[in-house]
C-alpha cells in the first residue's frame, strides 16, 4: 500500500487506446493504491467508452462551466430567454450574458484600469466561476475548474 495518492492523467481523445488502459486501471484496488484518475471532457459522450468504466474507475474530468444551483435570477432570465426564443438557454447564452454583465460593467467603471479590478475579484454566474491571475506571459487567465465525476450515471461536483 502507498502513502501517496498515485494520479493516471489520460490525455487522450483515442478511444480504442482508453479503453484499453481503463480495463487495465479497472483491476486495480484503487483504494488501497490511493489511485486517482482524471479524463478528458467529452469522453461520457464517447460512442466506444462504456459508461460503466467511465463511473466504476471514478474518474475525474474537469469542465469550465457547470450548471449552479437554480437561482431566482437565473430563473428569471432562463424563463425570458424561453418565452423570445422558444428553447432553453445553452451554456453559451450565459457565458454571452456574463460577457455583458460583468466584463462590460467592469471596463464601464474602471476604464483602462479595468485588468486590475478584475484581479481584485471573483465573479460567480449561472454556469461559470472567474477567479483572474496573470501568467507567466502577464495575461489574465481565469482559473476557477470545476471537476466532477460520474456516478450512478450522473455527473457529481468534486471541487
Amino acid at each position: 500500500s502507498l502513502t501517496k495518492d498515485n494520479v493516471f492523467i489520460i490525455n487522450s481523445f483515442d478511444e480504442n487506446a482508453i479503453s484499453v488502459l481503463l480495463q487495465k486501471i479497472n483491476a486495480i484496488d484503487k483504494k488501497e493504491n490511493n489511485l486517482k484518475t482524471f479524463g478528458m471532457p467529452g469522453w461520457e459522450q464517447s460512442e466506444v467508452l462504456r459508461i460503466n468504466y467511465l463511473s466504476n474507475n471514478q474518474i475525474h474530468f474537469t469542465s469550465s462551466v457547470w450548471e449552479n444551483n437554480q437561482t431566482d435570477e437565473k430563473s428569471v432570465f432562463s424563463d425570458n430567454y424561453k418565452s423570445t426564443y422558444k428553447k432553453m438557454p445553452e451554456n453559451e447564452v450565459y457565458l454571452g450574458y456574463d460577457l455583458a454583465t460583468v466584463f462590460i460593467k467592469t471596463i464601464d467603471n474602471y476604464g483602462i484600469n479595468f485588468d486590475a479590478e478584475l484581479l481584485k475579484s471573483d465573479y460567480k454566474s449561472y454556469i461559470k466561476n472567474y477567479n483572474f491571475s496573470r501568467n507567466i506571459n502577464w495575461r489574465i487567465e481565469n482559473n476557477a475548474l470545476y471537476i466532477y465525476k460520474i456516478e450512478d450515471f450522473k455527473r457529481i461536483l468534486v471541487k
